[in-house]
């Protein structure tokens, strides 16, 4: 039966705020016309609306640390995945 409870596994990927926004500000970067005022009010919303103390509170959810590469985080997540199959 799709859907329901059990069928949806949430997994949050944690990154320091170091990394943040370094890649934000290099997507921004790419952008025509940046907005770097807009990056700080979404970073600063994010930081608060996302806090690790936060998330851990929910249950059932699985965090992976993503300050590494894409492949690595993703191997994270695949082993989570695998277990929980």
């Amino acid at each position: 039966m799709p859907g329901g409870e059990g069928q949806i596994l949430p997994i949050f990927i944690q990154t320091d705020d170091r990394t943040r926004i370094h890649r934000a500000l290099a997507r921004e970067d790419q952008e025509e016309t940046p907005k770097y005022d807009e990056l700080c009010r979404r970073f600063l919303a994010d930081k608060e609306d996302f806090a690790l103390e936060k998330i851990k509170e929910k249950p059932m959810i699985e965090i992976v640390e993503n300050n590494s590469s894409l492949e690595e985080t993703m191997e994270k997540v695949d082993l989570i995945l695998r277990k929980k199959l």
